[in-house]
C-alpha cells in the first residue's frame, strides 16, 4: 500500500502558457458576445413580428372598409335593376368585386393570427393565437440626426466577437511558435507506504523528491512546425473575417439610413394618394346618385383607393421594421 503526490510547475520564460491563457480567455469573451448579439437578435425579430401583426390588422382594416363599400353599391345595384337602371352584368361586376374584398379580408385576418402565431412561439408561449397586439401604428420614427460617430459598430456585439476571435487567433500563433522552444520544469514527489498488511497507516516509509530539468523538442516529423502554420493561417482566416464582419457592419447600416429616407419619401407621396384617391370615391359617389357616371367608375375608383391604403400601409410598417433594424446594425 502506498500514497504519493506530486507537483510540477514549468516557468513561463517564452510567455507560451500566457498566450494559451489569454487565447482561452479571448475565445470566452467571443462566446459572450456572441449570446449578447443572439439576444438583441431575438429581441429585433419579436419587434418586426409585432409590427407585422400591427400592419395586418391595418391591412383587415382595409380591407373591411373596402368590403362595407361594395357592399353598399351592391345593395343599390339591386335597386336600380330593379327600376331597370342597371343590368345583370352591373351586377355581376359589383358581385366580383365584393366576393374579392372578402377574400382579402379573410386573407388579413389569416396573416395576423399567423404572425400572432410566431410572436407567441418565439416568446416561449403556447401558439394559441390570442396573444394581444395593438391595431394602429405607434407614432413613426423620426429621421436620424446627422453626425453620428461611426465608433458606434464598436458595440456591436458580432463585430465584439469577431475581433476577440482574431485576438484569440494571434495568442495560438504566439503559443505554436513558444511550442518549439525549451521548457524549464520544475517538479517535486513525496510518499509513503508499508508492506504490512496489519500496519496499514503507519509510517514505515517516506519518499520525496526534488528536480529540476530543461526539455529540448528535437524531432516531431514537423510535428510542431506544421501546428505554427496552421495557427497563422487560422489567424489570417480572423484578420479576413473580422474585415468582413467590419465591411457587413457598414453596410447594414448605410442601407438602414438609405432605406429610411426612401420610405419616409414614398410614405409622403401614397399618403396623399391615398388621401386623393378616397376623396375622389366620395365625389364619384355623389355623381353616381346623380346619374352622372357608372358604376365601373365607381368600382375603378375604389379598387385604386384600396391599392393606394395596403402599399401605404406597407410602408409605415416598413419605415417601423426598418428602424429595428438600423437599431441592431
Amino acid at each position: 500500500y502506498g500514497l504519493a503526490a506530486g507537483a510540477a510547475w514549468e516557468a513561463d520564460a517564452w510567455g507560451r502558457i500566457r498566450s494559451k491563457k489569454a487565447a482561452a480567455k479571448a475565445e470566452s469573451e467571443a462566446l459572450e458576445a456572441d449570446y449578447e448579439f443572439a439576444r438583441q437578435s431575438l429581441a429585433a425579430a419579436v419587434a418586426r413580428a409585432y409590427f407585422t401583426t400591427i400592419e395586418a390588422a391595418q391591412q383587415e382594416a382595409n380591407a373591411q372598409e373596402t368590403l362595407n363599400l361594395y357592399q353598399e353599391y351592391s345593395q343599390l345595384t339591386d335597386v336600380q335593376k330593379q327600376h331597370g337602371f342597371a343590368s345583370d352584368f352591373d351586377v355581376a361586376q359589383i358581385k366580383s368585386r365584393t366576393a374579392s374584398a372578402e377574400d382579402a379580408l379573410y386573407t388579413a385576418q389569416q396573416a395576423r393570427a399567423q404572425t400572432i402565431r410566431a410572436i407567441e412561439v418565439v416568446t416561449s408561449h403556447y401558439p394559441a393565437g390570442k396573444f394581444d397586439v395593438r391595431r394602429s401604428f405607434p407614432r413613426q420614427p423620426r429621421s436620424v440626426p446627422a453626425g453620428l460617430p461611426a465608433q458606434i459598430l464598436e458595440r456591436r456585439p458580432d463585430l465584439i466577437a469577431s475581433e476577440r476571435r482574431f485576438a484569440a487567433a494571434f495568442h495560438r500563433v504566439n503559443e505554436a511558435r513558444t511550442a518549439r522552444l525549451p521548457r524549464f520544469v520544475l517538479s517535486a514527489t513525496s510518499g509513503l507506504g508499508t508492506a504490512e498488511l496489519d500496519g496499514v497507516g503507519a509510517l514505515n516509509a517516506l519518499v520525496w523528491s526534488l528536480a529540476a530539468g530543461v526539455t529540448q523538442p528535437i524531432f516531431f516529423g514537423g510535428e510542431l512546425k506544421a501546428a505554427q502554420d496552421l495557427r497563422t493561417a487560422e489567424q489570417k482566416a480572423a484578420a479576413a473575417s473580422y474585415v468582413g464582419h467590419a465591411l457587413r457592419a457598414f453596410g447594414e447600416v448605410e442601407d438602414a439610413l438609405a432605406n429610411d429616407y426612401y420610405l419616409r419619401q414614398r410614405e409622403g407621396a401614397l399618403g396623399t394618394a391615398v388621401s386623393s384617391s378616397g376623396e375622389s370615391v366620395n365625389l364619384a359617389g355623389k355623381q353616381l346618385e346623380q346619374g352622372q357616371i357608372d358604376m365601373f367608375t365607381i368600382l375603378r375608383l375604389a379598387g385604386e383607393n384600396l391599392a393606394a391604403k395596403v402599399q401605404w400601409t406597407q410602408i409605415r410598417a416598413a419605415r417601423l421594421r426598418e428602424r429595428v433594424n438600423l437599431y441592431l446594425a
